[in-house]
């Protein structure tokens, strides 16, 4: 018969560690949790979605658009796209 010590001890075999892992949860706890839960989910369903951005004055502003406007790496990131847009200039006059 296996004792609740047994849970606790760690048994190494071949340089490994391994244990037993937690003991299964009570299911009231489990019962409440999913209560929880679906609480949750009934409340975020009534909460009324986000307007399209789309839709006028939802349009978050230019410097939100752009993860390095503002940092130091505005500079780099300012000659990557006039590089950028160069290039795409020029393929457009070769005409292909």
């Amino acid at each position: 018969m296996t004792s609740d010590n047994d849970n606790e001890t760690p048994v190494r075999i071949a340089g490994k560690t391994f244990t037993r892992g937690l003991p299964p949860l009570d299911p009231d706890l489990i019962a409440q949790a999913m209560a929880m839960s679906a609480e949750m989910d009934r409340e975020r369903a009534a909460t009324p979605a986000c307007p399209a951005p789309s839709e006028p004055g939802t349009a978050l502003p230019e410097r939100f658009h752009d993860d390095c406007l503002g940092t130091e790496y505005e500079p780099w990131y300012h000659d990557l796209q006039a590089k950028r847009a160069r290039e795409r200039q020029q393929h457009n006059d070769s005409g292909e």
